[in-house]
């Protein structure tokens, strides 16, 4: 079994958060668990897919999406947040277009997901 590198993981774990998954630490376990996952499962943060499979990857893009055409992104008074962010997501949607490689819509969605936690997240606090 391949084990996920650091980017894989750490980008994993910033997409599972982004859907609303809580990642907890379990005594006596190795690995953190994330929950819930794809409609309500928990797994073990070394399994999540998001960085392989496009059946895991596509709702996190259609989350976007309904963001990009929300009210709170629409009324956001950062600018700049929004230009980064908009230039992100058609990065995204030209890599969807053109069929390239999970993961490179997978990174480029991890990428979106960071403008955003900086951008529209830490400004609301």
């Amino acid at each position: 079994m391949n084990e996920m590198t650091q980017e894989e993981l750490e980008g994993n774990k910033l997409v599972a958060i982004y859907m609303d998954a809580s990642i907890t630490d379990i005594p006596g376990m190795q690995k953190p668990i994330v929950y819930p996952v794809n409609g309500g499962n928990s797994v073990f943060l070394t399994r999540l897919k998001y960085h392989k499979s496009m059946d895991w990857l596509y709702p996190v893009y259609q989350k976007i999406c309904k963001f990009m055409q929300s009210e709170i992104f629409l009324g956001h008074k950062d600018n700049y947040g929004k230009s980064l962010l908009y230039q992100s997501f058609f990065r995204i949607a030209a890599l969807l277009n053109h069929g390239e490689d999970v993961f490179l819509i997978f990174k480029e969605i991890v990428e979106w997901i960071k403008i955003y936690n900086e951008k529209v997240l830490e400004d609301d606090k």
